[in-house]
């Protein structure tokens, strides 16, 4: 496993894809998360979806053309700032390790990763939910992309 420490952007996204077995996304704004989630859909390479904000997080795993894509997910996407929001180092742990295990998941087979689920996890009161996601069939990443009766 490589990590990758650049920036995605519309120059390098592809390659980094490509190169890929898994994404695994963690970035700090939704331009990259964007970006990422398009190449994905392209280069049809499974996605794991993370993010946080103070004590809240979130966790998904998605597979183009079997569940919703991040534009599903998120047609309306929050106006954030590379690093302008609260990040408390127990959370990111939390949700890294969290991550890890959807990543573990999709190489072993060991156990279903999050497919068409999205984990909304919540530090604060230590409460944890299962929300049922759908795919979009309008969306303008994957809409055209075919997708299992489970999504």
């Amino acid at each position: 496993m490589e990590a990758v420490h650049d920036y995605v952007t519309k120059e390098n996204v592809d390659s980094l894809v490509q190169s890929a077995d898994i994404a695994v996304d963690c970035a700090h704004n939704f331009t990259e998360r964007n970006l990422l989630n398009e190449a994905c859909v392209r280069w049809q390479k499974p996605m794991v979806e993370a993010a946080m904000d103070g004590m809240e997080a979130y966790l998904t795993t998605i597979i183009p053309g079997v569940t919703p894509c991040l534009s599903c997910l998120f047609p309306e996407k929050p106006d954030w700032d590379q690093r302008g929001f609260a990040v408390l180092g127990a959370v990111s742990g939390t949700l890294a390790c969290l991550s890890a295990l959807e990543v573990i998941k999709l190489i072993t087979k060991f156990s279903q990763p999050l497919l068409s689920q999205l984990l909304t996890i919540d530090l604060m009161r230590m409460e944890f939910a299962k929300r049922h996601s759908y795919r979009d069939p309008s969306c303008l990443v994957c809409g055209s992309r075919s997708c299992s009766k489970n999504s």
